[in-house]
């Protein structure tokens, strides 16, 4: 697994989110490949991210399914390193597959909420996305 040198993060509130297609190029009728959500909090308070539905752009390139992860917790940042040093967490989501020749791209719809245990309140939502070809 490895963060691409830019990858494109998105912000909800303090909480910072990216999908990554590990790989991001594979050919049709190949195995499967992960899909990573990498999260970062640089808040005093522990989030929980509601991970939903994987849609991709085009269907009849690839095809993307959940592996039951419902949701990741990411703990609040050390008080004594302040903003500089976030609390980071990265958990597999799903995967995605080659079908034919071409490229798309894969979505997660997530909720951020407030606390660790999912009962807080929501923070927001976003839809961390990656680019991947099959060829």
């Amino acid at each position: 697994m490895s963060v691409s040198a830019y990858p494109m993060w998105k912000d909800v509130k303090a909480i910072r989110l990216h999908l990554e297609a590990s790989p991001n190029k594979l050919n049709a009728g190949d195995a499967q490949g992960d899909l990573w959500l990498h999260c970062q909090n640089k808040s005093m308070v522990p989030c929980s991210i509601d991970v939903g539905d994987l849609p991709v752009s085009d269907p009849n390139v690839v095809a993307s399914r959940r592996n039951g992860v419902t949701q990741v917790n990411v703990s609040r940042r050390d008080p004594r390193r302040f903003f500089a040093v976030p609390c980071s967490a990265q958990k597999i989501i799903g995967s995605w597959i080659p079908i034919s020749a071409g490229s798309a791209t894969i979505e997660v719809n997530i909720t951020v909420k407030q606390n660790a245990n999912g009962n807080g309140r929501d923070l927001g939502s976003a839809t961390p996305n990656e680019y991947v070809t099959v060829k």
